[in-house]
């Protein structure tokens, strides 16, 4: 009888575990599913966001040059005559990083030589 028993109860054992990761199983398919789903989204609405530049983009250049765009230095769209340089704006886009950068490194590592020095455990 004990051995009925014990068979009886490694089976209910063994049918939980199975049971347990079959619903694993399922749930890391559906997770997988939803993951590819959201990739897909995020890529096709990256390629809509590029085909829009491009498109109302086109229009622009088509008016004014892409090398006057680049390399030029005033930047006046309200004005007659209109001029759209962005190297002024580049410039000091640029130089702003420049000092951001110069001044979180220099922060960061003084904070970092105090906390590994000076400061107690």
């Amino acid at each position: 009888m004990s051995t009925n028993t014990e068979l009886e109860s490694n089976q209910a054992i063994l049918d939980r575990v199975t049971s347990r990761r079959h619903r694993q199983h399922v749930e890391q398919a559906i997770v997988a599913w939803l993951l590819r789903v959201a990739a897909l989204i995020s890529i096709l609405t990256t390629i809509g966001i590029v085909i829009i530049l491009v498109a109302q983009s086109a229009g622009f250049f088509a008016e004014v040059s892409p090398w006057d765009f680049l390399t030029g230095t005033e930047w006046t769209p309200l004005l007659k005559p209109q001029q759209f340089g962005v190297l002024s704006l580049v410039g000091g886009t640029l130089l702003v990083a420049a000092i951001a950068g110069i001044v979180s490194l220099t922060l960061g590592l003084g904070a970092a030589i105090f906390l590994s020095e000076y400061a107690p455990e």
